[in-house]
C-alpha cells in the first residue's frame, strides 16, 4: 500500500518524495547516547512506543535516501524528513536533496465549522462551497503539512499559510509571511484517516 502511495506521490507532487513507515517500535538498544535520554522523559509506556515507533520509520526513510542514519541527528525538525503518527503507525517523508517536506496525519474525528477560523485565512474561508467534516479535516491536515514543510515557521500560525485553490486535492499554497513563497500540497484519503504532504519549493 505505501508503495502505491508513495508512487501517486511523486506523480501529484512532480517531485522525488519517499515514503517509510514503522508499525514496530524501535528496539531500545538501537538508541545512541542522546536519543536515549530523551526516551528518559517519556512517563507513559504508550508514547515510549510512539516516539520508537517514530524512531524506526526516520531509520527506515534514512535507509531510502541513503543517508547517514544517525538518531540524533533525524529527530525533527530534519532537512529534508518529516514525520507523522497514526494510532498504530508512524510515517516518514523524505526527499534527496533536502528541501522543505512536511507529513500529517489526521485520524477521523469532527471538526466544527466554528473551528475554521483558527487555520483558515478568510479567504480560503469564502472559497468554501462544500462544508462537510471530510473538507474540514482534509484542510486541517494540510495545513499542519505546510507549517512543517516551511523551512522558517517559528512564530508563525497556520492562517499564514495559504492554499490557492481549497476544493483541488493537489494544489499550491503559501507562506504568507515570506515573499516568493511557494509551497505544494496534496491528500490522500486512509482507512484510518486523512495523510497530506507538503513541499517547499
Amino acid at each position: 500500500m505505501l508503495k502505491r502511495l508513495e508512487i501517486d506521490l511523486r506523480r501529484r507532487l512532480k517531485a522525488p518524495v519517499s515514503l517509510a513507515s514503522a508499525r514496530a517500535p524501535l528496539a531500545e538498544d538501537q538508541l545512541d547516547f542522546t536519543t536515549r535520554q530523551r526516551l528518559t522523559g517519556f512517563t507513559t509506556a504508550e508514547r515510549r512506543n510512539q516516539w520508537l515507533r517514530g524512531r524506526s520509520a526516520l531509520m527506515a526513510i534514512a535507509a531510502k535516501l541513503d543517508i547517514e542514519p544517525r538518531l540524533a541527528a533525524l529527530n525533527p525538525p530534519c532537512p529534508g524528513i518529516s514525520l507523522t503518527h497514526g494510532e498504530r503507525i508512524s510515517i516518514a517523508a523524505g526527499i534527496s536533496p533536502a528541501q522543505g517536506i512536511g507529513i500529517y496525519f489526521g485520524s477521523w474525528r469532527q471538526i466544527e465549522a466554528s473551528l475554521l477560523r483558527c487555520f483558515l485565512t478568510e479567504a480560503e474561508q469564502e472559497q468554501l462551497t462544500v462544508q462537510s467534516n471530510f473538507t474540514r479535516l482534509r484542510l486541517w491536515t494540510v495545513k499542519q503539512a505546510l507549517f512543517k514543510a516551511s523551512a522558517v515557521n517559528r512564530g508563525l500560525r497556520l492562517t499564514d499559510f495559504e492554499i490557492d485553490e481549497v476544493a483541488e486535492i493537489t494544489g499550491r499554497a503559501r507562506n504568507c509571511s515570506r515573499a516568493n513563497s511557494q509551497l505544494r500540497c496534496t491528500s490522500f484519503m486512509l482507512r484510518q484517516g486523512l495523510l497530506s504532504i507538503a513541499i517547499e519549493d
